[in-house]
């Protein structure tokens, strides 16, 4: 059963909270062990970059456009091994495509 799930997270020692259901969770915590971040570095940046380009969308709704597009680029770009570490050039390149769009 798809069941929203709210979380309260900390952005820049504020907290706010994100509704997404479990199959959501699930998703963007998969795409943060791929990218080996953790959950709220991650949510951090897409907060950041938000604000700073684009104050029409919610923080709930740019995370479930980055983990979309996130999973779009994957299945058209295979990687070659798992990443070491955070991936920011990718991070970055898809945080512009949401947001400068």
């Amino acid at each position: 059963m798809i069941k929203p799930i709210r979380r309260v997270v900390s952005i820049n020692d504020n907290k706010t909270s994100i509704c997404l259901t479990n199959l959501e969770w699930d998703a963007f915590d998969t795409l943060c062990e791929i990218e080996r971040i953790r959950r709220n570095i991650l949510i951090n940046l897409i907060a950041t970059y938000k604000t700073k380009e684009n104050q029409l969308s919610g923080l709930t709704c740019g995370v479930r456009l980055f983990t979309l597009q996130y999973f779009k680029k994957q299945a058209v770009r295979p990687r070659k091994n798992q990443a070491q570490k955070p991936d920011f050039n990718n991070i970055f390149k898809i945080l512009k495509e949401i947001f400068e769009n």
